[in-house]
């Protein structure tokens, strides 16, 4: 089933347009929660602190990519609309490689750098190998989260926004599955919860991939020359959306590090839960921004 953007839309159609982004996005912040549930049920309240303590990095790749996604979506979608689909597909293989170098280098710093950033990032001595450890495993899944990304909205412009739904919701069911498989009978711990989470994303990468180098759709990867000005606009398109992802990292930085200054890793442990909540609204707003904005 595909929707096509090229038709006339009512408040209504527009909802259900977005729908399928919104629900996207909702289950992309259920990962972290999800994992928040089995590290705090079956391992503890400091790993829970360790894992709130990561998530700001974690947040700044998927900041960036909602970045190049959401303004990407944008130029790609007008150069469908005037009928320029080579330059369209030539958009869209450079906003994946662009947001596939940024992944890699993220991940290559939190191989290189992991504890100077846990430190900066407001770990303690008693967080510090949890927190180094989730993080480490959590960006070396930079890519996958990174293609996952892109492509729930490129996915839309493509006109198959319903895929993009059930490989995120199939996403989530095996991250929570995978969480209590690590977690529970392998006893992996902090480090089961980021490899669960990262296995979750690379499911939607590996098939939005493969749906992308397909060159029976419409849009698909090709060779491209490096586009300079359209990378500048979808990087200024995407900047609102960005700066909104990273807002919960900034938010999440202050809390934890004033928490653990008043009430220690516990402080830490109760605002996580509270933030969870923040995140299914601010899902649910991003998830229609970027819905609408083909």
């Amino acid at each position: 089933m595909t929707t096509s953007i090229n038709q006339h839309f009512s408040p209504w159609s527009l909802l259900k347009f977005a729908f399928p982004s919104i629900i996207m996005m909702m289950f992309m912040s259920l990962y972290t929660i999800v994992d928040g549930i089995f590290v705090s049920r079956f391992v503890g309240s400091n790993a829970l602190s360790s894992l709130n303590i990561a998530f700001p990095a974690a947040s700044v790749v998927i900041a960036v990519g909602t970045m190049l996604a959401t303004g990407g979506t944008a130029v790609i979608s007008k150069y469908l609309g005037e009928g320029k689909k080579r330059e369209a597909r030539e958009c869209l293989s450079l906003f994946l490689l662009v947001g596939l170098l940024f992944s890699f280098f993220a991940a290559l710093i939190a191989v290189l750098f992991p504890e100077p950033i846990c430190r900066m990032l407001g770990a303690n001595d008693l967080l510090l190998a949890d927190s180094i450890t989730y993080l480490k495993i959590l960006l070396l899944f930079s890519p996958a989260c990174m293609l996952q990304t892109l492509f729930q909205c490129f996915l839309v412009t493509a006109g198959a926004p319903h895929m993009g739904l059930i490989l995120t919701i199939l996403a989530g069911l095996v991250n929570a599955v995978m969480d209590y498989v690590l977690i529970v009978p392998c006893q992996l711990g902090i480090g089961g919860a980021a490899m669960a989470t990262g296995l979750g994303q690379t499911i939607p990468a590996v098939i939005g991939l493969v749906f992308f180098l397909s060159p029976r759709h419409e849009l698909h990867l090709t060779r491209f020359s490096f586009r300079v000005k359209e990378l500048l606009q979808a990087c200024y398109n995407g900047s609102s959306e960005m700066v909104t992802q990273f807002s919960n990292a900034v938010i999440t930085l202050l809390f934890n590090i004033i928490l653990m200054r008043l009430a220690g890793p516990n402080g830490v442990a109760a605002i996580t839960i509270l933030l969870y909540g923040q995140f299914l609204f601010q899902a649910f707003y991003l998830g229609f921004s970027i819905g609408i904005s083909q």
